[in-house]
């Protein structure tokens, strides 16, 4: 009877693949990678980009020049509040724009009245003030507020004569208290040379002589008084 012979074992690493036929695991596969794609290498671990904001690094970069371009720029002080309903005071006149004033409103008075025109608008007045007196008080004057208290009449007299007349009638109402009075010198038309003497006499006398002392201002009359032929004295008191 023939031996049977001894199938030799092989080991495990040898034996052949065993076939396997399953048609449709590939298409469960392309499914499944389609459904979860993969991300390339390194794609999580890159860090996104932040949208910019208020502490950007743009606006710091505006701060920053902002600031370096104000130093040594001092704020303004604010203002103080005006209190409401305070109306401000209106500037004070002075004494040369109130003469003007009052000088311009006379003219008009009398261009409306057709009357004769003051000494001191035709250019024939004589005027002075003494030393520290207020121009305003010359306007008084010329405007005749003050009342006539007596009067000197010099027509027909010389230089002379009339220098003494005009100096004892000064005296005279300086001692009886009065203020303001009247010398009428006259236009001087009847001179030979046409030049007014006592009226420029007087001005002289009334203006540097001792006569200035006892005076506070002179001025041409208004016409009602004379006109140019005439002076306002307004004499100082006793």
């Amino acid at each position: 009877m023939p031996r049977k012979r001894k199938r030799q074992k092989q080991p495990p690493g040898n034996r052949p693949a065993t076939f396997s036929n399953r048609p449709l695991s590939g298409l469960r596969d392309l499914a499944r990678a389609q459904q979860h794609p993969e991300e390339p290498a390194g794609a999580q671990s890159r860090p996104q980009p932040r949208p910019a904001g208020p502490g950007s690094g743009l606006h710091q970069d505006d701060e920053t020049t902002f600031r370096q371009a104000m130093v040594g720029v001092k704020p303004l002080q604010p203002r103080p509040a005006e209190r409401p309903g305070r109306t401000p005071r209106p500037p004070r006149e002075t004494a040369g724009a109130r003469e003007e004033r009052e000088v311009m409103l006379e003219l008009e008075r009398l261009v409306e009245k057709n009357g004769p025109v003051p000494a001191h608008l035709s250019g024939e007045a004589i005027e002075g003030t003494a030393s520290g007196v207020d121009r305003f008080l010359l306007a008084r004057l010329r405007r005749g507020d003050f009342s006539l208290q007596a009067h000197l009449d010099l027509h027909g007299l010389t230089r002379e004569q009339a220098r003494q007349e005009v100096e004892r009638f000064l005296d005279s109402a300086i001692l009886q208290g009065l203020r303001c009075v009247l010398i009428i010198h006259g236009r001087g038309r009847g001179s030979s040379d046409g030049v007014p003497v006592l009226k420029n006499a007087l001005q002289a006398w009334l203006s540097r002589s001792a006569l200035r002392k006892r005076i506070l201002a002179f001025t041409s009359a208004r016409p009602c008084d004379g006109g140019a032929g005439a002076v306002y004295v307004l004499l100082r008191k006793r």
